[in-house]
């Protein structure tokens, strides 16, 4: 059963308007991922995708805006889903996952 959950990709479209240091600069970022039950990649698989679980597919949508110069908010929405069920593995065992985190960000 973990012989076909090995691989693990990531698909994504984005755009910026300048760098992010300043104010008004911001981003959007959409992606789709999916890391299999045996695939721990920890460039696709972070916390704030899926809860940091493995046989999970789905989408992320980031957006970032500068306030000011030293200040950014960020809002993330991701929803997953599992790609093979009825696994009883700890990382991997996840029906569903949704989550919408925003941040404040203060450069000191």
């Amino acid at each position: 059963m973990f012989s076909s959950g090995g691989t693990a990709w990531l698909a994504g479209i984005g755009y910026s308007y300048g760098l992010g240091k300043v104010q008004g600069d911001y981003s959007i970022k959409l992606d789709y991922r999916e890391v299999g039950v045996s695939a721990t990649d920890p460039n696709l698989n972070d916390s704030d995708w899926g809860f940091s679980k493995t046989n999970q597919k789905g989408f992320e949508l980031t957006t970032v805006y500068n306030l000011t110069d030293f200040a950014t908010i960020g809002v993330k929405y991701f929803d997953t889903k599992i790609i093979q069920k009825g696994m009883t593995f700890s990382l991997g065992n996840l029906d569903h996952s949704q989550e919408l985190l925003v941040d404040l960000v203060l450069k000191f």
